[in-house]
């Protein structure tokens, strides 16, 4: 196989760049890649998040359990005596 470069054809717009074997062009494979690399960074800023989410609600679960708990050892010491 020859180094030759391929014709393209436009077909209307630039995802319709197409080269003479009807594969997508490399621009239209970069905005492709492109635009999968964004969403795969916005689904992870969405986790994170949402991580952040869960973590700040444990926390609150946790200080209300503490303070239950503190609330009962007192309750538990009345009636010991």
């Amino acid at each position: 196989m020859e180094n030759e470069i391929a014709p393209f054809t436009y077909s209307g717009g630039a995802t319709g760049i197409m080269n003479s074997h009807g594969e997508p062009s490399c621009d239209q494979l970069y905005h492709s890649n492109r635009n999968v690399m964004q969403q795969r960074c916005q689904d992870m800023v969405n986790r994170e998040a949402l991580c952040y989410t869960r973590l700040h609600e444990a926390s609150l679960e946790a200080e209300a359990l503490h303070l239950e708990n503190t609330e009962l050892r007192s309750l538990n010491l009345h009636l010991k005596k």
